[in-house]
């Protein structure tokens, strides 16, 4: 059975910087708090190591919440979406469904801090595609695309989220005086890489251009209600779904000293596969493991996993299948963080 080794990061950054007076006195730390009162926002993708998703430079807008834990009227905390306006994030009140049908413009919405000593607690997330109201703490539908083979349909898949986390504002403030914003890649990512014996590179037509006509990705929910205050999605999956993965690059093959090569990327709702929390309809079946069909001159192969697999958040999986005429053969399983840092093994048979 495979040993998954629990992979952990944790990062923390102090922005400081120091200022000298006029009379050479002992340095103090610079004053970040905006003249204002303003809340204003820098946000950031944590960067991923692979080709499609959602990046920095592609985000948008998502949501937020500020909760002011110390002002219990209500005072000081908001929820806004915020949005990216001639290179600048500004904050605005949420739409719900009727006034985004009837095309009306989303009224923005000024944040304030209360002062400069009392922090306070933020949560962040972007859901394509969902309209998210003040009740944003109670579950929801969230959906990953069946058809991945189009990298736009990967970015509408790919959930970011930043867990409550406490800012200060007279100490975590950027040197510009702004909140920091960081978001992970809240679902799981599969980088699968084919490598196709070389006995494909001699049959007619070669392996110049890629001859695997399609791939599906079996086993996993593709459908899920969450609470969005919760890091964690346990149950209410639904029936167990293929998706077809994006083709991410091909190398060719030659003759028989080269094998040629299809890398493949996915995005997924992170779960145990099987996953025994899934409906699994009527009449109830068992739930089915997790499965690469992988289809080439008509005819269909498959690599099954006969172990139980845990797939966690913000999180890359490292698959590599060896495709002969006759089988497929394990090449190699990995984990890593979905940004950039270390990596960590798996254990298979």
């Amino acid at each position: 059975m495979n040993k998954f080794n629990k992979l952990a990061i944790f990062a923390a950054i102090t922005l400081s910087a120091v200022a000298c007076s006029q009379n050479d006195e002992p340095m103090a730390q610079t004053d970040h708090f905006p003249a204002d009162g303003v809340i204003r926002v820098a946000a950031d993708v944590n960067k991923p190591q692979t080709r499609a998703g959602m990046t920095t430079d592609n985000l948008s807008d998502f949501f937020m919440y500020v909760e002011n834990p110390l002002e219990t009227t209500g005072k000081y905390t908001y929820f806004v979406k915020i949005k990216k306006d001639g290179g600048v994030w500004k904050s605005y009140n949420p739409q719900g469904d009727s006034e985004i049908a009837q095309g009306l413009t989303a009224s923005e919405k000024v944040m304030l801090w209360q002062n400069k000593m009392n922090p306070v607690n933020v949560t962040a997330f972007r859901i394509p595609n969902n309209v998210v109201a003040s009740t944003w703490a109670q579950e929801h539908k969230i959906s990953i695309e069946k058809d991945q083979t189009q990298q736009e349909n990967m970015e509408k898949s790919d959930i970011l989220y930043m867990l409550k986390k406490s800012i200060n504002p007279a100490t975590d403030l950027t040197v510009e005086g702004k909140m920091k914003v960081q978001l992970d890649h809240f679902f799981a990512k599969l980088n699968l890489t084919l490598k196709l014996g070389t006995e494909f590179n001699l049959q007619p037509g070669g392996t110049t251009s890629n001859i695997i006509e399609e791939v599906r990705v079996c086993g996993t929910s593709t459908d899920v209600m969450w609470e969005l205050d919760k890091p964690v999605m346990t149950n209410n999956f639904t029936k167990p779904d293929d998706i077809r993965p994006f083709a991410a690059n091909y190398t060719a093959g030659e003759a028989d000293t080269k094998m040629a090569e299809a890398k493949y990327e996915c995005i997924f709702i992170p779960q145990s596969v099987p996953n025994t929390y899934a409906n699994a309809g009527t009449p109830m079946v068992l739930p089915p493991n997790f499965l690469i069909n992988i289809k080439i001159g008509g005819k269909t192969y498959a690599w099954e996993s006969k172990n139980t697999l845990q797939f966690t958040h913000n999180t890359q999986y490292n698959l590599t299948l060896n495709v002969g005429k006759d089988a497929i053969t394990l090449g190699g399983f990995s984990i890593l963080p979905w940004g950039d840092g270390g990596s960590a093994d798996i254990e298979t048979e």
